[in-house]
């Protein structure tokens, strides 16, 4: 299911050509994912443009969602994408043109669960969030004792999609998808309803927004 709003349509055009993509889980009875899509305008206010619920985080469910992103609200070209770093939906951003980037909260967090160390896991956020300084984060990380597969596992993330140093400012400064976060608290209470109730409390959430 794609759903998407006339304002959000009307809107987007008018703000930053970065958007937000996360997902949450649906629950009880009625399972899937339910992904939320968010950019931000000149005044950081946040502003969502589509709700998609599919059956699974698989590639078909992530060119099903990008293909009417595109179509309906996205039409332009140099949109920047930020989210998850899901390796299964590579394929699907490749087949829609879309520049894809990662959240850095993402990053680190996958940095935890193969390395497990909260210092390094610090340098690695200061090395994606700080444009001027990266290599003196990186050299500082490669002096530090014990990093053995550590700067290896960090060239496997192309640095363009991860790093403010090298982004060429594709993604005005965003680095998490914290904004997604933010509409998906708002909507918490919706995730265990069948869908059509989920789509109708969604519309009168953003109805609220817009007037």
């Amino acid at each position: 299911v794609f759903c998407i709003f006339k304002p959000c349509i009307d809107g987007f055009k008018y703000f930053k050509h970065i958007v937000q993509v996360d997902g949450t889980f649906l629950y009880r009875k009625y399972k899937g994912t339910f992904l939320v899509v968010v950019v931000q305008d000149g005044n950081n206010k946040i502003f969502p443009i589509a709700f998609v619920i599919v059956e699974d985080e698989i590639v078909d469910a992530f060119y099903f969602f990008l293909h009417y992103l595109k179509r309906h609200v996205c039409s332009q070209d140099g949109i920047c994408l930020i989210s998850d770093r899901l390796k299964l939906i590579k394929n699907a951003y490749f087949r829609q043109g879309i520049v894809h980037v990662f959240c850095i909260r993402h990053i680190a967090q996958y940095f935890m669960r193969h390395f497990r160390n909260v210092e390094r896991k610090k340098i690695i956020i200061n090395m994606g969030m700080t444009k001027p300084r990266f290599n003196y984060y990186f050299n500082t990380l490669r002096r530090k004792p014990n990093n053995e597969g550590l700067t290896d596992w960090l060239n496997t993330i192309p640095r363009e999609q991860w790093t403010l140093a090298w982004d060429d400012s594709r993604r005005w400064g965003h680095m998490t998808t914290n904004l997604v976060e933010e509409i998906n608290s708002i909507l918490r209470k919706t995730r265990n309803l069948p869908i059509f109730l989920i789509i109708m409390l969604t519309y009168k959430r953003c109805n609220s927004l817009f007037i």
